[in-house]
């Protein structure tokens, strides 16, 4: 009842996401308990912990960019700033989207699931994780889809989110299956054995 969202601790950004639902009750109700809410998510970011190069972590326990992350922790954010009117998050959502194109984006406008700085991946090497996985893909695709919806044109990076969308969308076209229009778990190797 006075606003305080219980449970949340901003350690992952998978637990922001819940506070698209607070924003969006808040625009249909105007109830100030919603509001409150909302900011207490907004103020989970503010000493949230980064990468070299300024990319929020997925996590305390996953210290790597990974492009759900970046979906779970810019689609409340760039919301937040066009609802609760803070119209200075547009350049945060626009570092994040840039960034994890540049960290995780291939030349066909794919991008691989993750990246890590040295000794903190998963995967052998660090660096690049190996795989285009369709889970990440598919989230960071519902941001870029969603954001213009929130985004003015006007806003800081509009025109590189933009042209990240488009390059996703060219190469999503070229894995995709011809016969059920579908796309495999592992995207870019739509007929290898055992991808489904």
């Amino acid at each position: 009842p006075d606003g305080k969202v219980i449970g949340f601790t901003p350690d992952a950004l998978d637990h922001f996401i819940p506070g698209y639902i607070y924003l969006l009750m808040y625009e249909q109700t105007g109830d100030e308990k919603y509001a409150r809410a909302v900011e207490e998510f907004r103020d989970g970011f503010r000493d949230y912990p980064r990468t070299g190069p300024d990319m929020f972590i997925h996590g305390k326990s996953a210290p790597q960019v990974w492009v759900d992350g970046v979906f779970m922790g810019q689609m409340f954010l760039v919301r937040y700033a066009a609802t609760m009117g803070h119209p200075e998050d547009y350049e945060e959502v626009a570092r994040q989207i840039r960034g994890v194109s540049q960290l995780c984006g291939r030349p066909d406008g794919l991008m691989y699931h993750a990246w890590a700085e040295p000794g903190k991946g998963y995967w052998p090497g660090d660096g690049l994780s190996p795989e285009v996985w369709s889970e990440g893909l598919g989230w960071i695709a519902v941001l870029l889809a969603d954001i213009f919806d929130w985004m003015p044109e006007s806003a800081p990076g509009y025109a590189d989110i933009l042209d990240i969308t488009v390059r996703l969308c060219n190469g999503l076209k070229t894995c995709q299956d011809a016969r059920t229009g579908l796309w495999c778990q592992v995207v870019d190797k739509p007929y290898e054995p055992g991808n489904w």
